[in-house]
């Protein structure tokens, strides 16, 4: 697989500019393994378990819990918007993939991430079910499956109603 050098000095650049970039560090680390780099993505690896405090003390581990829950958050954010998707069930797949990515987000910040960051991922996570809606509306067994992501995001943009941020409550 070919990648751009630009892709390469971008990551590195923003490693560079902001080093506790979980993202950026995982996304170089990838990049170098792909180009069959093992010692530079050994190198981002590391550095990305440094960040997260995998060997850590208690007293960062909340920290690390709330900068890991807002990594998986970014990623589920852009993950839908890969420009290879070619078909419907790739594009659900992604969706599907983004909500877990969302919910394990949630999993690790829990009560450390702020309510209105935590308002904010719900009424994405119910964008991505009206997008769900929408592609598995015309299949087969889409009444059972519809019902359950209609049900999810009705759940979650009432629970973004209840923010204080008025481009959430629509008015």
């Amino acid at each position: 697989m070919f990648i751009n050098p630009c892709v390469f000095w971008a990551f590195r650049s923003i490693c560079k500019e902001d080093p506790g970039n979980l993202n950026a560090w995982a996304n170089l680390g990838f990049v170098y393994d792909t180009q069959k780099r093992e010692l530079d993505a050994e190198e981002c690896v590391d550095k990305v378990s440094y960040l997260m405090g995998v060997n850590s003390g208690e007293d960062y581990q909340e920290e690390t819990s709330l900068l890991a829950a807002r990594c998986l958050a970014e990623q589920a954010y852009v993950y839908p918007y890969d420009v290879e998707l070619d078909s419907d069930d790739n594009l659900r797949e992604r969706l599907m993939s983004a909500l877990s990515l969302y919910n394990k987000a949630l999993h690790y910040g829990g009560h450390l991430i702020p309510t209105e960051e935590k308002q904010r991922w719900y009424f994405k996570m119910a964008t991505i079910y009206v997008r769900l809606d929408q592609i598995i509306k015309n299949k087969d067994d889409s009444e059972y499956s519809r019902l359950f992501h209609y049900n999810k995001g009705l759940k979650l943009l009432k629970e973004t109603l209840e923010s204080e941020t008025k481009q959430h409550k629509g008015r």
